[in-house]
């Protein structure tokens, strides 16, 4: 009996590994359908951070797939030029809410923001790294608690907020953007490590839920993603811009509510995810050192130059 049962679990293991070969290489590679997403979700596309990074990216083209968008974030400077980038070069309408999430209130704006818009696909994006990367005790209060309020609670806040919409309509879409620092703990990423952790199960015990048979819940594990902050070209494969992140990213929705939106991404995530754990943290914390080391030699160069500029 005990043969069997051994039998049973290598055929179902093996079966398991060629299905999520086949299914990797359809995703990153043979899929080339796009979605008509103002149609299938909606009249608006809601993207908080969407004025940097991969949130900025994912607003470009949603809107150049002739979605309306409106994107949330800290800086008026930053939005502004966004959302006139988006109306000159697309003609899609582009509005932009000024708050910072991890303030009290702020959600409660942003929702009423929102009153009576088709919001059809709304992207959970916004973060804060705090002082990326510092020990636990090094790193400051007010950092630990933006962080834990900026990309938990606030997560929270908006699906409540957003989700009975998207189910009176009976469609909608709604992507929650976590880590692959969410799989395991990350030494000297600790609480942003254990935030997006939350925001990875979060999402995927809510899209479990199967709330709504038109409804598409999606949790993105992307890698690093090079952005205006950190730039990584000589590792561009390993580590793409934000907006050839999103371009592969994009056109998984609908088909795989988990995924690393990326192709080597989600190689890499299957590693960590077959617990290389040893392994795993000593790169996370070799690779933490090195952008703490990058990140100190941007700063002392952006002081010398202005103390040279003054």
């Amino acid at each position: 009996m005990y043969d069997y049962f051994l039998i049973a679990v290598g055929v179902s293991t093996t079966i398991s590994a060629i299905y999520s070969f086949f299914r990797f290489i359809y995703l990153h590679f043979l899929l080339r359908f796009f979605h008509d997403f103002r149609n299938e979700y909606g009249e608006w596309a809601v993207i908080t951070g969407g004025n940097a990074g991969i949130g900025r990216s994912y607003a470009l083209q949603l809107a150049e797939k002739g979605m309306n968008v409106i994107i949330v974030g800290r800086d008026q400077q930053t939005l502004r030029s966004t959302a006139e980038e988006i109306e000159s070069t697309y003609g899609n309408r582009c509005l932009y809410i000024r708050a910072d999430l991890s303030e009290e209130g702020a959600v409660r704006d942003v929702a009423q923001e929102l009153q009576g818009k088709d919001v059809g696909l709304f992207i959970h994006n916004a973060g804060f790294l705090g002082n990326l990367p510092c020990l636990f005790l090094d790193e400051t209060t007010e950092n630990v608690l933006k962080i834990i309020t900026l990309q938990v609670t606030s997560v929270v806040q908006l699906t409540r907020c957003v989700l009975p919409w998207m189910l009176t309509k009976e469609n909608g879409a709604m992507i929650f953007v976590s880590s692959i620092a969410s799989i395991f703990p990350v030494p000297r990423l600790n609480v942003y490590s254990a935030s997006k952790a939350f925001c990875t199960f979060f999402s995927r015990s809510v899209s479990a839920e199967r709330l709504g048979k038109g409804l598409d819940i999606q949790t993105l594990i992307p890698y690093y993603v090079s952005t205006n902050l950190i730039k990584f070209k000589k590792i561009d494969v390993i580590i793409p811009s934000s907006d050839r992140y999103v371009r592969d990213a994009i056109r998984t929705l609908g088909i795989s509510d988990y995924t690393s939106g990326y192709w080597l991404h989600e190689i890499l995530k299957f590693l960590v995810e077959i617990r290389l754990t040893m392994l795993w943290k000593w790169f996370t914390l070799k690779s933490m050192l090195r952008i703490k080391k990058r990140l100190q030699s941007i700063i002392m160069f952006r002081e010398r130059d202005k103390t040279f500029i003054n």
